[in-house]
This record gives C-alpha cells, sequence and structure tokens, in this order.
C-alpha cells in the first residue's frame, strides 16, 4: 500500500465517522477555485536568521548643556524631527536678553548720530563747520551701523543655539538604546539615544556555502516575522563580506518593506532558494490543508469534493511549489471554504480565481 492510498482510507475513514458525505443531504458549500500553473521557480528551503537594522543613528546634541527633559523610553518607535531631550537655555535666554538691550541701545545712538551728521552736513555746505569734524561724525556713524550688524549676526546665533539646544530624531526608528537621562549632561559626540531606522528593517540568514550561488542582488524572497504572525516579501541585498569562521555558512542580506515595529535580533525565517530555477508547478497557498501533519488540496469533480494529497517542496510569496506528479497544470482547486470540507462533500463554486 503506497502513501496516498493510505492516505485516502485515513481520510475517507475519519469523513464516514464525522458522518459527513454526499449522502448526508447536506447542502452544497460555497467555494472559490483557482488553477494550478506551470512557472520557472527555484526550490527553497525554510532557514532561520535574525532582525537586524540596516541603518542606525547615533543621535548627539549639538550644544552642551544639562538635559532638562526626556521625552522617550527605550523601545519607543518615533518619528523624524521629533523631540528627543530638551537643555537648559535659561544662561542662553539671558545672554539673548542681553544682546538685545545692547542692540535697542545702539539703534537710539545710530538714530541720534544720523541726526548729527545730517545736521554738520548742512553747516559743511554752508562752510560753518570744518571738514574734519563733518568727517569724524561721519565715521562714527558708520561705525555704529557695523556694530548694529554684527550684534545682528550675534543674536541670530543665539537664537539658533536656543533652538538646537534641543534634540530631535534624525529617522523615523524604534529606540534600541537610551543614553541619557534627566540631569546629565549632553554635548556634541557624546550619544543620547541609538535609533534603528524603520526604513532599512533587514534580515541576517545563515546560508550554507553549497546555495550561495543560488541567490542574487535583487531577488524576491519570502521572509517570516515569527514573533507577529507575518509574512512579508523581502529583497536581497546580498551576502556579508565574510563567513563563519566555525560552519563557513555567508550572512544573507535580505531587505523588507516594513515600518511597524521590530526589535534588533529578534527571529525571522525566509524561503531560501537551494537550487536553480527549474519548471514546477504552483499553487496558491490557501489551497492547502493539513490532515495529520500532512498537505492536501480539494477538487471538484461532478459537483463534490476530492482531496488530493500533495507533495510542497517550497514557496515563493503567496504560491507554494509542487513536486512533479502531485497534480497537473490547470488543475483547479479549492482556495476559499476548503477549511470546512470533507471528502465528497457537494460542493457549489462560486467565484474562479
Amino acid at each position: 500500500m503506497n502513501r496516498y492510498t493510505g492516505f485516502f482510507i485515513l481520510f475517507f475513514m475519519a469523513a464516514s465517522v464525522s458522518g459527513v458525505s454526499a449522502a448526508s443531504g447536506d447542502n452544497a458549500a460555497n467555494v472559490v477555485t483557482a488553477k494550478t500553473k506551470q512557472v520557472m521557480s527555484a526550490e527553497t528551503a525554510r532557514m532561520n536568521g535574525t532582525v537586524y537594522f540596516e541603518e542606525i543613528s547615533l543621535v548627539s546634541a549639538e550644544i552642551s548643556g544639562k538635559a532638562e527633559r526626556t521625552f522617550f523610553e527605550q523601545g519607543d518607535v518615533v518619528r523624524k524631527g521629533q523631540k528627543l531631550v530638551s537643555t537648559d537655555t535659561i544662561l542662553l535666554e539671558k545672554e539673548l536678553a542681553y544682546e538685545q538691550f545692547q542692540l535697542d541701545e545702539l539703534e537710539v545712538r545710530i538714530k541720534k548720530a544720523k541726526k548729527d551728521v545730517e545736521r554738520y552736513a548742512t553747516l559743511f555746505e554752508k562752510q560753518a563747520a570744518s571738514e574734519s569734524s563733518y568727517d569724524d561724525l561721519k565715521f562714527d556713524y558708520e561705525a555704529m551701523l557695523e556694530q548694529k550688524s554684527a550684534l545682528e549676526k550675534k543674536i541670530e546665533m543665539t537664537r539658533i543655539k536656543i533652538e538646537k539646544s534641543s534634540v530631535y530624531s534624525p529617522v523615523r526608528g524604534v529606540v534600541i538604546e537610551k543614553m541619557v537621562e534627566e540631569g546629565n549632561w549632553v554635548a556634541p559626540g557624546n550619544p543620547v539615544a541609538r535609533i534603528g531606522a524603520l526604513d532599512s528593517v533587514s534580515v541576517k540568514i545563515p546560508v550554507s556555502e553549497k546555495f550561495v550561488r543560488f541567490s542574487s542582488k535583487g531577488d524576491t524572497i519570502t521572509v517570516f516575522l515569527t514573533a507577529f504572525n507575518k509574512t512579508l516579501e523581502g529583497k536581497v541585498i546580498g551576502f556579508m563580506p565574510y563567513a563563519d569562521s566555525r560552519t563557513k555558512n555567508l550572512y544573507l542580506k535580505v531587505k523588507l518593506d516594513y515600518t511597524g515595529f521590530v526589535a534588533e535580533n529578534m527571529s525571522a525565517a525566509a524561503d531560501v532558494p537551494t537550487g536553480p530555477e527549474r519548471e514546477v508547478l504552483t499553487l496558491p497557498r490557501d489551497a492547502l490543508v493539513s490532515y495529520q501533519g500532512k498537505d492536501m488540496v480539494y477538487t471538484v469533480k461532478e459537483g463534490k469534493a476530492v482531496p488530493i494529497p500533495v507533495d510542497v517542496i517550497g514557496y515563493s510569496g503567496d504560491n507554494a511549489q509542487l513536486t512533479d506528479g502531485s497534480l497537473s497544470e490547470g488543475t483547479a482547486v479549492v482556495v476559499d471554504g476548503n477549511e470546512r470540507l470533507k471528502p465528497d462533500q457537494a460542493v457549489k463554486i462560486v467565484r474562479e480565481q
């Protein structure tokens, strides 16, 4: 008795016990079907890896000062431009107020000097004032204008220092490490946080040397985030330029189009190619039904559900790859409504994908 015969005997016995058959008189179950396809694809194997951030920002202050408040914690997802730390700016604010006072006082002196220059210009034209006196007043007035320009630039610089006294996140990302607390001294070059950019989430997967040649930059492979039971499409970046000294495995880098929360070094898995591309039969993953640890699909024959065991050799996106002989190209398989079907149950196809 081969494995297919054994499978059908067990499955039909289970169906008999449950009392579900065409003779039971149950109403026909509504199902959706899709056809199998013959495509060029590579055989794959599920390999485990870890999540990491391709880009990590070490965020530091631009202006030295005491951290007055922090607005983030380790593990937070922060947006680009979000304030992380504000420092004590009281001294800078007092300095700005004093510089503004100096500017106001200088402007009063400039107004007076301007009037003196205009008055002496009239007297000089009438030869009622000496040229040297007029020149001295004119030079003093021009010096005040230069002084005003320098003071305005100094005030602008102080205002910039006050604005830059707060530290902002340069990226949208996850705070991997918080490196400052309220009351700490912050300074340029001393990081306050380590942030992993969420637009650079990647997975590194140890791959045996014998499989390296089957993955190329730009290839698309399926990745699974174990913690969230989430399936994603990943794009191969390439291999890290070193091998594990003990196993000789190389690390395959796969970039994810995913901006949800992830943690550095959390587990992931990927369907990595283990052979060259060849013609294989594929069907939607949704068609697969597990029975006692074995994969099977339902086809429809004369209005009844017919189970067929299949051997899955790999996955590509939303499709499963089958061994030769499991099914033939163009076979309609049930992709929706198959979870509740039993062998020989009456079915009604409501839609074909």
